[in-house]
C-alpha cells in the first residue's frame, strides 16, 4: 500500500497586527513557506489518488475471493468451480447418493417379479434388465412397478459390471442378500450363511 507523505508544517510564528514590527518579516516567511508547500500538497494528492486506486483494487479482489468462497461452498451440483473441481455442496450430494445406493445394494431383493407383500426402503430389485432403488416403503410391492411408478428410481448408471471369475474364498454373512452377474467361473469356496441368499443373474 502506498504511503502518503506528510505535508511540511509552517515553522511560524504567524504574523500578527499586535506585533507590527515583526509583521512583515513573518508574513514574508509565511508566504515563502506556503509557496514551497504547493509541490508537497500536489504530491500528497497524487499519493492519495494512488491509495484510492489500491483500495478499489483490494475491494474488487476481496469481492472476487468472497464470491469464489461461496462457489466452493454452495456451487451447483455437477458444475465445475475449476477444472475437475467441484463445490462442497456437489460432493455432499454425491456422498448422499452413494450412501443411498450402497444401502439399497446391500438390501438387494432379487427379481421384482418374484416379490410379494410389503417392502421397506432402502431396497433394490432387478426388473426389465435394470436395477431399481426403492425410494419409499410399499405396503404391497406387486402394485408398484419399477419403470412405471415413481416409488422406484433407476439405479443404473449405464453398465453394471463384476469380474467374470471368483478366485478368493468368500463368506456371505447371515442375513444378507448377495448377487453377481454371470456367467461366472467359480474357483474357490463360497460360504452362504443362514438366512442369506446369493443369486447369479
Amino acid at each position: 500500500m502506498t504511503t502518503v507523505s506528510k505535508v511540511k508544517e509552517f515553522t511560524g510564528p504567524a504574523p500578527s497586527t499586535k506585533d507590527p514590527d515583526k509583521f512583515n518579516p513573518r508574513a514574508d516567511t509565511l508566504f515563502s513557506e506556503q509557496v514551497a508547500f504547493v509541490p508537497d500538497i500536489n504530491m500528497s494528492i497524487e499519493e492519495l489518488n494512488t491509495v484510492a486506486g489500491e483500495v478499489n483494487v483490494n475491494k474488487i479482489e476481496s469481492e472476487t475471493a468472497r464470491d469464489k468462497a461461496e462457489d466452493w461452498a454452495d456451487g451447483d451440483i455437477d458444475t465445475e468451480i475449476e477444472t475437475d473441481k467441484y463445490s462442497a455442496k456437489h460432493w455432499s450430494s454425491k456422498a448422499e447418493e452413494s450412501k443411498n445406493s450402497l444401502a439399497s445394494s446391500v438390501n438387494f431383493k432379487g427379481n421384482w417379479s418374484d416379490l410379494t407383500g410389503s417392502l421397506s426402503a432402502p431396497a433394490s430389485v432387478y426388473h426389465l434388465s435394470l436395477f431399481w432403488q426403492l425410494a419409499s416403503d410399499l405396503a404391497d410391492v406387486t402394485v408398484k412397478v419399477p419403470g412405471t411408478d415413481s416409488e422406484w428410481i433407476n439405479a443404473d448408471t449405464g453398465i453394471q459390471m463384476n469380474k467374470n471369475s471368483i478366485d478368493s474364498e468368500l463368506i456371505i454373512p447371515a442375513g444378507y442378500n448377495a448377487m453377481s452377474i454371470g456367467p461366472l467361473d467359480i474357483n474357490t469356496t463360497i460360504t452362504i450363511n443362514e438366512n442369506s441368499v446369493w443369486e447369479i443373474l
